[in-house]
């Protein structure tokens, strides 16, 4: 372990390792250490007998009246799988995103983005999650209009159900698979040993982490981020299957919402704090105060 690592307050980054680098970048700036265990992966459709029939929808998005992303993911993958099968986007389709880091990649694409105000949060950014989403179409009228979801295999419902509600005529269009990353016990325990470890700066000391318990931030060694429900299921997966349940389960965990919050205290997790989106500027707002 080098020295600085070895000195450092620690975040451990459990985001997919493509997504995690700008995050872990600044974080580092902001003079943490970062170490990375990549709790899902993304893998963009492949299989020829789950393309054909998205190809298949995806030469109809003439007849779409809106298209919806959920993420970047369904960003990236959709755009593979269009430029495989040489499919151009339609100029008139207007698109929607969940979240500022959606929506540029949409803009990246060079995909028409529909114009709808986003609502904002308390402290005046705007939110991103699928409720300030469903928000910003409140003045449209979705009956009988023909929308496209673009997202993943197993993704949430919600957002489906509620347009289906106001009588649009939804289609999943599922361009990506999240996928548990695989790791041997001894892996797993080496790197968690990685984070855990006291700064030898200061050998004498001890971690308390039973004062974070609940919302309250103040001053911590160790902090771990979770983006999303999914990985924190599968983070506490590997901690009991390696026998790191009662070293980890007093860490304090940012995450992005109340119902991630609650799901991380289903798992074991006692310590957490709600950073209000998985944005990155989130995520190190709620660092910063630490």
């Amino acid at each position: 372990m080098s020295l600085s690592l070895a000195r450092a307050r620690r975040v451990l980054v459990t985001r997919p390792s493509l997504q995690a680098e700008p995050l872990v970048r600044a974080i580092e700036g902001d003079g943490w250490a970062a170490v990375q265990l990549p709790m899902l992966e993304i893998a963009c459709q492949s299989e020829p007998h789950k393309l054909r029939p998205l190809v298949s929808l995806l030469h109809d998005l003439n007849h779409i009246d809106l298209a919806i992303f959920v993420s970047t993911n369904a960003v990236s993958c959709a755009a593979s799988v269009l430029a495989d099968a040489s499919i151009p986007w339609p100029n008139q389709l207007k698109c929607i995103a969940i979240g500022p880091a959606t929506t540029a990649a949409i803009a990246d694409q060079g995909w028409p983005l529909l114009d709808a105000s986003a609502p904002t949060s308390g402290d005046g950014s705007p939110p991103h999650d699928s409720e300030a989403l469903l928000e910003r179409l409140e003045g449209m009228s979705l009956a009988g209009r023909h929308i496209y979801l673009f997202c993943g295999i197993d993704g949430r419902q919600f957002i489906e159900h509620a347009l289906v509600a106001r009588a649009a005529k939804v289609t999943r269009i599922e361009t990506y698979r999240r996928v548990r990353p695989s790791y041997s016990k001894a892996q797993f325990r080496t790197i968690i040993d990685q984070f855990l470890s006291l700064p030898t700066a200061s050998p004498s000391r001890t971690l308390n982490p039973e004062r974070h318990i609940g919302t309250a931030l103040t001053e911590v060694e160790r902090v771990m981020l979770f983006a999303s429900a999914e990985t924190v299921t599968n983070f506490c997966w590997y901690a009991q299957q390696s026998q790191c349940q009662t070293a980890i389960q007093d860490v304090l965990a940012i995450v992005p919402t109340e119902r991630v919050a609650e799901q991380a205290r289903q798992v074991g997790l006692r310590s957490v704090h709600v950073a209000g989106n998985a944005s990155q500027d989130a995520f190190l707002h709620a660092l910063r105060s630490l």
